[in-house]
């Protein structure tokens, strides 16, 4: 009995040295848990900002407008010879013409002129395959021009060509031949210049006149009466095809 219970004493103070050690280490966790989660973001965060490719990326979603600071539109140049721009406006062409390059693009003609590009008339006899959009067709002496920013076309073939402006003396008759035609349904520019050319089939097999050819293609004393026949048919064409006339 003696032996056994002279045991007791130290088995005692070796189980109470375990539970302190073990309560030791269960107090200090959660502080050094507090460090880990304290520390862990601060280190993922600079961890991304150094690697761009773990940088966020903002999401994209189809039909949702992104939020973003608006953007300056640039200014417009204004369309007259003489001026100059730093870059073509998108969609322009490019046209060779004696042995010289030319940049068409909403109406202007443009050449190269040093870092830019310099807003010119265009020389009698290049060709573009569209009008430009907003253009006015004045009918002089039986034949249609196509006016645009100063600058005549006539039609040739699926062409429309720079030509001269009229002379005074026929500009005189212009205010009685005058066709005025827009596009009130917001048609493009080769939507009207395909319902122009379809019209002026159309109205030329209704009355026989051509406003391309001398005299409309008609006897000189009736070419009075056929052309304002095929300007009615004209009207009664376009006017079908959602367009205004006057």
């Amino acid at each position: 009995m003696h032996t056994i219970f002279s045991h007791k004493p130290q088995r005692l103070a070796l189980l109470l040295a375990a539970v302190l050690l073990g309560s030791t280490a269960v107090m200090a966790a959660p502080g050094g848990q507090d460090r880990h989660e304290n520390a862990g973001p601060g280190t993922h965060q600079q961890s991304q900002h150094n690697n761009p490719h773990n940088s966020p990326q903002p999401l994209h979603e189809p039909g949702r407008q992104q939020q973003s600071a608006p953007a300056r539109a640039p200014a417009q140049p204004q369309m007259r010879p003489g001026n100059k721009v730093a870059q073509l406006p998108s969609g322009y062409r490019q046209i060779h013409h004696r042995e010289s390059d030319y940049y068409y693009a909403r109406g202007a003609w443009y050449r190269p002129q040093g870092a830019g590009f310099i807003i010119v008339m265009p020389p009698i006899g290049l060709s573009i395959p569209v009008l430009p959009g907003g253009y006015i067709t004045v009918i002089i002496g039986g034949r249609p021009y196509y006016r645009y920013n100063d600058i005549y076309y006539v039609q040739r073939g699926t062409s429309y060509v720079v030509v001269d402006a009229p002379s005074e003396d026929q500009a005189g008759t212009a205010s009685q031949d005058e066709l005025y035609i827009y596009p009130a349904n917001n048609q493009s520019a080769a939507q009207q210049s395909k319902d122009r050319y379809e019209c002026h089939q159309w109205g030329n097999s209704q009355t026989g006149y051509n406003p391309t050819q001398a005299y409309g293609g008609v006897a000189a004393s009736e070419t009075a009466t056929a052309r304002a026949n095929y300007q009615r048919a004209m009207t009664a064409c376009l006017e079908a095809r959602g367009y205004t006339v006057r």
